[in-house]
């Protein structure tokens, strides 16, 4: 790949800048892919050439008013066999902006098209005209932004795309924020076919506001409470043919939050969602509240013990299943030390149990216990080499109208050494196991009886990530002479995709990759050069990369 770039002045850096470019590049790789037997292959073979170019001009860059044009080019083409494939790709985009002496607000408006010719699938046009709008005062915030885009391809699509959108914010005082935002949409899709064109059009309006409120004393200073409300309006419109689906929804929340104590905390709420859609309308209203409870830790020794625990209520009115309740608890604790073993090197160790439940009056009773294991060695070897390792399990339970069985397992490890004033490596190995079991969940009836909604499915997986890096930057002693050598694997199994039917899921993903790479720097002039083994899911693919860079004049 040859690539040059240059970049100057007309009469003044204030006043104009220009920049520009052209690279050629010629890419030949050679694969092999595995045939059905695993054993045998076939080798592919493709040979590209692609040239891009492109310029950039800045008039003012520096003032209140700048003006960006830009123009890009590329023609590739690649031929492997008998199959001849490339596109020729032209973008021009053009940008001016404006700003005031008070700097109260930005104004910014621009052009984008682009032209891109496939062989063999054809060519497509795109332009695209957008603005934005921000400012900014004592306590308001203000940006609006839009785009409208027309594009045609020769196959007889075309399209038409509207985006508008708003964002104001106001503060009141020092205890009420507020937020309001506002989209729109008005989107056109023309589609060709042989019976003949067809046409989707579709609007799409969206409001809403947000609003927090933090009260304070006669001293200025917060109180331990907080309101928030969010109140939105969604409306749409799609019509394909003769056609039209209209659906319209309204919705609003309240939440508040008390601290009642460093340890002692409620929670509290409320909703409503109305829904409309093709003449029939649906309203759903929701209720909530709960308190949760964080003990202060406790040491025993040099053990730290923490626990807390909560409960939640929660009611909905309304929809096609009428009305609902539900109640959950939970409570949790945690036993943790740290263990100096010897010079640079700890051990901290941790171990942790949940216990929840939660009555539904629909799904009925679920409870959930969940045991976790850790623990962390970290070591300092030396002034120049460090590692830790880390390793997790977890292990939940869940019985009775949703059961599951989850078991997890994480192995982590990773070190950095200083080979010299001049080289280090690193590396880093990870192990992922996990299997969850999901029973079959009950669902009761109007008339109390239970009944299944869900067969029993067991998912297994297993994933591996490995990397090592090495870093020279005085390779063989040559002085601006950079060497790198990285080695990255990955390999993942997967049960669940082909217990589930899919004979084209791999029962074994692997992936090694191994890269090796120097850079030279002597003056003006950078060589850099590249190579890379490549082996993913069987596929081996070699790469050889060779870059020049040659840097002309002082600016």
């Amino acid at each position: 790949m040859t690539t040059v770039s240059v970049s100057s002045f007309i009469y003044q850096p204030w006043y104009a800048l220009v920049s520009g470019s052209l690279g050629i590049a010629r890419n030949v790789q050679a694969s092999t892919a595995p045939g059905t037997d695993g054993i045998s292959g076939t080798d592919n073979r493709s040979v590209g050439t692609s040239v891009t170019g492109g310029g950039v001009l800045q008039m003012f860059p520096a003032s209140r008013f700048p003006f960006v044009a830009t123009l890009d080019r590329s023609d590739s083409t690649t031929a492997g066999g008998e199959v001849q494939s490339g596109n020729v790709s032209t973008r021009l985009g053009l940008r001016q902006s404006y700003r005031p002496v008070e700097g109260t607000y930005n104004l910014s408006g621009g052009f984008d098209h682009s032209t891109v010719v496939s062989i063999p699938q054809g060519g497509d046009t795109v332009n695209a005209f957008s603005g934005t709008y921000s400012s900014s005062r004592e306590g308001e915030g203000l940006n609006v932004d839009g785009r409208v885009s027309q594009s045609e391809q020769q196959t007889g699509n075309s399209s038409q795309l509207i985006n508008l959108s708003a964002r104001r914010n106001f503060i009141i005082g020092d205890t009420v924020r507020l937020d309001a935002n506002s989209y729109y949409n008005d989107n056109t899709l023309n589609y060709g076919s042989d019976s003949g064109p067809n046409s989707v059009h579709g609007r799409f309006l969206q409001l809403g506001a947000t609003g927090t409120w933090r009260p304070q004393d006669e001293d200025g200073e917060d109180l331990p409470l907080s309101v928030n409300g969010t109140l939105m309006m969604f409306d749409s419109q799609t019509q394909l043919g003769s056609t039209t689906v209209q659906s319209r929804s309204l919705m609003g929340n309240a939440s508040t939050y008390y601290t009642y104590s460093p340890h002692l905390t409620f929670t509290g709420g409320g909703g409503f969602v109305q829904q409309s859609t093709s003449g029939t309308s649906v309203l759903i209203t929701t209720m909530n509240g709960g308190a949760s409870y964080t003990g202060s830790p406790l040491t025993f020794g040099k053990f730290s013990y923490f626990w807390g625990g909560g409960a939640n209520l929660n009611y909905q009115g309304g929809g096609a299943n009428g009305a609902n309740h539900a109640q959950s608890g939970s409570f949790n604790h945690s036993l943790s030390r740290g263990l100096p073993l010897w010079e640079g090197h700890n051990l901290f160790l941790t171990a942790a149990q949940t216990a929840s439940l939660n009555q539904d009056q629909r799904r009925g009773s679920t409870q959930n216990l969940s045991h976790s294991a850790g623990g962390t060695w970290s070591m300092q070897l030396g002034e120049r080499a460090s590692g830790n390792v880390n390793l997790n399990l977890t292990d939940s339970v869940s019985q009775g109208a949703t059961e599951s069985h989850s078991r997890f397992l994480n192995l982590s490890l990773m070190g950095n050494a200083q080979a010299s004033h001049q080289s280090a490596l690193s590396a880093n190995l990870g192990f992922m196991w996990s299997t969850t079991e999901q029973g079959p969940g009950r669902q009761s009836e109007s008339s109390g009886a239970e009944v299944m909604d869900k067969a029993p499915v067991v998912t297994k997986n297993f994933n591996t990530t490995g990397s090592a890096t090495y870093r020279h930057n005085r390779a063989f002693g040559i002085s601006g002479l950079r060497y790198g050598l990285t080695f990255t694997a990955s390999g993942s199994k997967q049960e669940q995709a082909r217990l589930l039917g899919d004979t084209s899921a791999r029962p074994d993903n692997s992936t090694r990759s191994l890269e090796n790479r120097f850079d030279y720097r002597i003056g003006l002039l950078t060589l850099r050069t590249t190579g890379t083994i490549n082996n993913s899911g069987g596929r081996k693919n070699a790469l050889l990369f060779f870059q020049a860079i040659r840097q002309f004049g002082g600016y």
